[in-house]
């Protein structure tokens, strides 16, 4: 197949728009769809991270107005959980730190089972509260399966003649929107699939009837011991598979840098 490798003032510029964007996980998985699209003329598919065993990394409460707090809850794959908790009783900033840092201390890097494990017994009031939070967080991530899909391109492909007739428009459609499909094929093609690199389905391969008249290239972002997503390009049997695995595979790697980068941080 060979693979024509972007040139390199396309990859600058790509480089730079993610750079320029607001540093935050869903805005990268939206322009990646966005620049999937843009350069394949194809249409793109973006899955969000996606984890077996959901770890804690750190909390964050914020006192926002009264009793109210604002809980921000990080996880180890990059994964970013908000929402406003009310008190029974107002806290000072410096109360909410202190009960952030003994969380921390006591959960970094464990998964649901461990914490509940861990759970303080002797916990009353505020603290109690918080700690059920982040477990419910916890464990409410760890059985969502590829997350939210992000989606671009879907008028390059009706264009293409092949899907001019109204069925195979149709057909199309429906590869966008069929979650079940979706996850299997994402399952067996990345998540649990120990070969690394970029994938190529033809014509679904006689397991996908939906990709019949389609071809489907795919790459992992992410780490497979933390948490892993997808991006992937959908487009015509004759598409130009060696621009769009170049693109896939750049795209792909450039995500896992930015995430790694954010992880350090």
């Amino acid at each position: 197949m060979g693979e024509d490798r972007l040139p390199a003032h396309i990859q600058e510029m790509i480089r730079h728009q993610f750079y320029q964007a607001r540093h935050d996980v869903d805005e990268w998985l939206s322009l990646s769809a966005s620049v999937l699209a843009q350069h394949s003329m194809g249409a793109a598919i973006v899955t969000q991270l996606h984890t077996e065993k959901a770890r804690y990394k750190h909390i964050s409460l914020l006192s926002t107005r009264g009793r109210q707090v604002l809980v921000v809850i990080v996880l180890s794959s990059g994964e970013v959980h908000q929402q406003t908790l009310v008190l029974d009783e107002t806290l000072s900033q410096e109360q909410l730190n202190g009960f952030a840092s003994r969380i921390n201390q006591l959960a970094v890097g464990l998964d649901a089972k461990e914490l509940a494990d861990i759970e303080p017994g002797n916990a009353e009031g505020p603290l109690k509260e918080i700690f059920e939070i982040v477990l419910n967080t916890i464990k409410e991530s760890e059985v969502i399966s590829s997350g939210e899909v992000y989606r671009d391109g879907l008028a390059n492909m009706l264009s293409e003649p092949e899907f001019s007739d109204p069925e195979k428009a149709k057909q199309t459609l429906e590869i966008f929107e069929d979650r079940v499909m979706l996850d299997d094929l994402l399952s067996r093609t990345i998540f649990d699939n120990d070969t690394p690199g970029v994938h190529v389905i033809i014509g679904g391969e006689d397991t996908w009837d939906q990709l019949e008249d389609t071809s489907l290239i795919l790459a992992s972002y992410g780490k497979k011991d933390h948490a892993l997503g997808a991006v992937g390009i959908l487009g015509p049997l004759r598409m130009s598979y060696s621009r769009g695995v170049s693109t896939v595979r750049f795209v792909s790697e450039l995500i896992s840098e930015l995430i790694s980068e954010s992880m350090d941080n």
